[in-house]
């Protein structure tokens, strides 16, 4: 049975707007049994020979192998195991942790999170394992139950930005995923060095994986507030400490979008090499108008 979003008490991170998105999504769904966003599909866990996760309610269908007879003999209630199987259900989310991600109002990493909860369940109501890493922090689960995408979320919650690019280490750990899986990836640079490779290494095939690359309004197009000021003002990393020196004006701000657009390109040709969507979203877009725009590139 698929979560009721909507009964949910809303948060500072998943608001009304997140639940509101769910709930759409999860009528959607219903409306359309025949749906399976990001190219999941229902499947049963046996669980043999694989990691064990924990349990849910039976439901009609599910393997009698599967079914904790002793928990049934302790509450005369049906509980099926869950175990973790990497196969067609499988998606992985890597969250970016940089400390340029929790610039802006909402913050992209905040704006990375609450995707990744749009993402994650959907996954996890088409019956999917899911795997989502985030600097040094994971959490896996599978089933589509109240209780696992509570888990989830709480999960997504109590993440933080790190101090340094994480990217390149959440890749590298991934290995290859298995044919069928899906990937997503949400940063706001795809830069660094040995992401390309790594994802390269990982994807299994066409169409199972996009890069989501997040900048704040501002970042985007600057020249405005630029326009209105001038001088000389100091700029300082917030990853790697290192100060730069800017004159601000209008040459600034053109200069500013020339070279954003030439990394933007760069970024797109990497990512599509590695055989990954790219998709560009402001983190001030609507919660809705983003999850389409990741759906429409991964069916593409």
């Amino acid at each position: 049975m698929m979560p009721d979003a909507s009964r949910r008490t809303p948060d500072a991170l998943f608001d009304a707007e997140f639940h509101a998105t769910l709930a759409a999504l999860r009528r959607a769904l219903r409306t359309d049994a025949r749906s399976r966003p990001f190219g999941t599909r229902p499947i049963r866990r046996s669980g043999h020979g694989q990691e064990f996760l924990g349990h849910r309610s039976y439901e009609a269908g599910d393997d009698l192998r599967a079914v904790d007879w002793n928990a049934y003999g302790r509450t005369e209630r049906l509980f099926s195991k869950t175990f973790w199987r990497e196969e067609s259900g499988t998606w992985a989310i890597l969250l970016d942790a940089s400390a340029s991600m929790g610039f802006g109002v909402p913050s992209k990493f905040d704006a990375a999170r609450r995707l990744a909860g749009v993402a994650g369940a959907l996954a996890l109501w088409n019956d999917g394992a899911l795997d989502v890493r985030c600097a040094q922090n994971r959490w896996q689960g599978a089933g589509g139950v109240d209780a696992v995408l509570a888990r989830y979320l709480g999960f997504l919650r109590s993440l933080r930005p790190s101090e340094g690019p994480t990217l390149p280490k959440e890749l590298a750990s991934l290995g290859r995923l298995s044919r069928g899986a899906r990937l997503l990836i949400v940063t706001d640079g795809w830069d660094l060095p040995g992401c390309e490779a790594a994802l390269r290494a990982a994807v299994p095939g066409p169409a199972s994986a996009a890069v989501v690359r997040l900048l704040c309004a501002s970042e985007k197009v600057p020249a405005a507030p630029v326009a209105e000021r001038s001088g000389v003002v100091r700029l300082l990393d917030s990853e790697t400490g290192r100060a730069v020196r800017l004159d601000v004006g209008e040459a600034a701000a053109a200069r500013y979008a020339e070279v954003l657009d030439r990394w933007t390109a760069s970024c797109r040709e990497s990512s599509l090499k590695a055989g990954a969507a790219w998709v560009d979203l402001a983190s001030e877009d609507p919660l809705s108008a983003q999850v389409r725009k990741v759906l429409e590139a991964l069916s593409s």
